[in-house]
């Protein structure tokens, strides 16, 4: 049995992340009204995972639909140029993901910025929090971060994005439910620990609350 996860969470202030101050507090300190008016930009992040558990195996690539997964994902990316840290130009996701090292990021865009792409490598010594900075110089023009972020035995994809991308990435992932695989959608402000990350190891019949099982009926 596959259980494929996509983890979302919306409205995030992804300077938390960084341990860097609430741009919110930053304001609150600027001799302006109008700059302490001004909202404090906001961001959604998407994080596809998937286990299979004969093994059990941890990663988007270790489930039996794992082909299947990663072009349902790039499905809902689909119309985007993407450029990997190489600078190597793809017209889809599947091959920029290929050419990936694990931690490395490719760039989703339309135009625009689309160099300076090694600024999102996380190293061997290094966490994602590190690049947050860089993270939201993309997302500020418009573009999204695609991570081929490390799972226990394989890889996940992390996306970040100023643009809510729930929908495109929930339709085409939920069209894969099938009697070997089980689809969640899980809201990531309720992914508090590793026993909620890995819930399907000990309580897949009963899901933590905001842990949604998604059935081939279920809307948005």
């Amino acid at each position: 049995m596959d259980i494929l996860k996509l983890i979302f969470e919306h409205d995030m202030l992804l300077e938390k992340l960084s341990g860097e101050l609430d741009s919110r507090n930053e304001r609150k300190r600027s001799s302006t009204l109008e700059e302490f008016m001004k909202p404090a930009p906001t961001y959604s992040r998407f994080y596809i995972t998937g286990t299979k558990l004969d093994g059990p195996l941890f990663g988007l690539d270790q489930i039996d639909h794992a082909g299947a997964a990663l072009k349902a994902a790039a499905q809902g990316l689909k119309g985007l140029q993407f450029t990997t840290a190489a600078g190597h130009q793809h017209d889809d996701l599947l091959p920029a993901l290929e050419e990936l090292p694990v931690g490395e990021a490719v760039l989703a865009h339309s135009g625009g910025i689309s160099s300076g792409v090694d600024e999102l490598t996380v190293s061997d010594n290094e966490q994602l929090r590190d690049r947050i900075s860089a993270i939201l110089k993309f997302l500020d023009a418009g573009q999204h971060v695609i991570y081929k972020e490390r799972a226990l035995n394989g890889f996940d994809l992390h996306i970040f994005s100023r643009r809510n991308l729930y929908e495109v990435l929930f339709y085409p992932l939920k069209s894969l439910i099938a009697p070997d695989l089980r689809f969640f959608s899980i809201n990531g402000k309720r992914v508090t620990g590793e026993r909620f990350f890995y819930f399907e190891t000990h309580r897949l019949d009963r899901p933590p609350h905001g842990f949604t099982e998604v059935y081939p009926e279920t809307v948005v």
